[in-house]
């Protein structure tokens, strides 16, 4: 199946930025020795649950939303 794009770019969407964070983030969650991520801005949910796996696989073990 093809993927498509929509029609319209959703206003609050980040997905083209998800590389480019996922580094920042990385650095940041090593040299701090953080094990847990804070959310503040939750209101779909969509961006702790797409980065579930990137989070925990940094040594992340708590995260509040």
């Amino acid at each position: 199946m093809k993927k498509r794009k929509s029609l319209f770019k959703w206003i609050g969407g980040k997905k083209w930025l998800q590389k480019d964070l996922q580094s920042i983030f990385s650095l940041k969650i090593q040299s701090s020795n953080a094990d847990t991520y804070i959310e503040p801005f939750c209101g779909g949910l969509g961006s702790i649950l797409s980065n579930y796996d990137f989070l925990k696989s940094n040594g992340i073990k708590k995260i509040i939303a």
